[in-house]
């Protein structure tokens, strides 16, 4: 029991250190723009969680393509080159989970002070109430690339059938 609690702490742990950082990023980020404009701080907002969505899927599609095994082919020590690779994967932690993780600490904490407001200072305060709707922005965010994923390949699955029917019949 204790050899499969101490691996899945150190996961959860890197999960929080990720939100954390992440969650600083976004405050600076967030504030910094606010200064100019509170809509610029949620089309920033909404620009970054685009774009670290589409880099981590990025990654995630390179990872999945035949270059990367021919690149692992050939190289010298191929079995070091899998093995680590594979602990890389094993590690991953995933960017969508931070991002869920961090927005569902910012509804609690939106809520909190709700009823609390002097409870942080007034810049803290701002960009947890201004962002505590961000989750369903995520959410709708999430599903959207998720389903343009899932058309593109029934649309490339269905164009690989009408090209092999059409082949097989102009013979």
């Amino acid at each position: 029991m204790l050899k499969k609690t101490i691996p899945r702490s150190k996961y959860l742990l890197a999960e929080l250190l990720g939100t954390v950082i992440y969650g600083v990023v976004i405050y600076f980020v967030f504030t910094w723009l606010a200064g100019y404009s509170l809509l610029y701080a949620y089309f920033g907002n909404l620009a970054l969680i685009v774009l670290l969505i589409a880099s981590e899927e990025y990654l995630l599609r390179a990872l999945e393509s035949e270059a990367i095994f021919k690149r692992l082919s050939e190289r010298e020590t191929e079995e070091a080159a899998y093995r680590s690779l594979q602990k890389s994967i094993e590690n991953n932690i995933s960017f969508k989970t931070i991002l869920y993780l961090f927005y569902v600490f910012i509804l609690i904490f939106s809520k909190i002070l709700e009823t609390n407001p002097g409870l942080v200072g007034e810049d803290l305060s701002s960009f947890i109430l201004s962002n505590n709707y961000s989750i369903l922005l995520l959410i709708a965010l999430d599903r959207l690339i998720g389903q343009f994923s899932n058309e593109r390949e029934r649309m490339n699955k269905l164009s690989a059938k009408l090209e092999k029917y059409f082949t097989e019949n102009q013979g």
